[in-house]
């Protein structure tokens, strides 16, 4: 996406906790509508949900269904929504009855629906709408994607997914219920500290922005419950983590939120805007990006599953 100009909302991991975001995006104008029934309120922006939408939480295909719907009213309202595949989606394709997906399977189970029939088939609308997930995007001088692997570039990246959704629920692979599959690869979905030892800045090169943003590990920069940003220079360079660990309780959800574009395509004001868990209230403050490199992660630091 070249040439965008309106703002750009970026959320991470949700985890089957909508009802705990859906607040938020009240509050900060892009649903003017109910779980049950979103209207748009974000005009001409776009707003990038960044992977892991399911397992964890307790209403994972509500937050499936909440966000077809909203795809679909932002559409029609001059705004757009795009949510990307994050491991989970991809381990739930390409494994669905691993350990991951106990909680997902509990609560269609509870509901008394098919987990093969009603998720897992891509012939329903959820089952398509599950792998036809993109696996990263590109906005101008900003590359997203759920655990950012900037060694590929665009199309690099979009074959090694799309081969590895082709050969899930083969022969050779799980099928739903069928415990006898090979387990595979989730591919670049689930790196961590790629930023290490140059990889931020080759990346960089290899993608032609000078932004990347991630979510994914809400460990990352030794500061979980919070949107951190490091690699700050003149130029609008950044690494962006976005995860802030809703589903562990460190947070109730943060949107990043891209408010003026520079000249070069990369954000020249970055936003970030949550609920204060005791008042209710909207915080909307200006991110710092640190000009320093992330820190490294101590071995003894306390990790929580992400």
């Amino acid at each position: 996406m070249q040439g965008f100009t309106e703002p750009v909302y970026f959320l991470g991991d949700i985890h089957g906790e909508i009802r705990k975001i859906q607040p938020l995006l009240q509050a900060a104008g892009l649903d003017l509508g109910t779980l049950e029934k979103p209207v748009w309120g974000g005009k001409k922006a776009l707003f990038v949900i960044v992977g892991d939408v399911i397992n964890k939480g307790p209403h994972s295909l509500e937050s499936i269904k909440y966000l077809m719907k909203l795809e679909k009213v932002a559409l029609e309202n001059g705004g757009r929504v795009i949510v990307l595949a994050g491991n989970h989606e991809i381990s739930f394709l390409v494994n669905p009855i691993s350990d991951k997906t106990v909680q997902f399977r509990t609560e269609m189970a509870n509901q008394l629906l098919s987990f093969c029939d009603a998720v897992n088939n891509p012939a329903t609308p959820e089952g398509r709408w599950l792998r036809d997930r993109p696996a990263a995007l590109k906005i101008n001088g900003i590359f997203v994607s759920h655990s950012s692997f900037p060694k590929w570039n665009m199309n690099q990246i979009d074959t090694k997914y799309r081969k590895l959704f082709s050969s899930s629920g083969t022969k050779t692979g799980f099928a739903c219920g069928d415990p006898q599959g090979e387990e595979k690869s989730q591919g670049f979905f689930t790196a961590r500290n790629w930023w290490y030892q140059g990889h931020f800045q080759k990346g960089l090169e290899n993608l032609q922005v000078f932004q990347i943003l991630f979510a994914h590990d809400p460990n990352a920069f030794s500061d979980r419950g919070k949107i951190k940003g490091f690699y700050g220079d003149q130029q609008g360079q950044a690494l962006i983590k976005l995860d802030v660990g809703v589903n562990i309780g460190d947070s109730l959800g943060e949107l990043l939120k891209c408010q003026k574009w520079s000249q070069n395509g990369s954000c020249g004001e970055f936003k970030t805007i949550s609920l204060d868990p005791k008042t209710n209230n909207l915080n909307e403050s200006n991110l710092e990006i640190q000009k320093s490199a992330p820190p490294q992660r101590a071995e003894d630091e306390p990790q929580k599953e992400c």
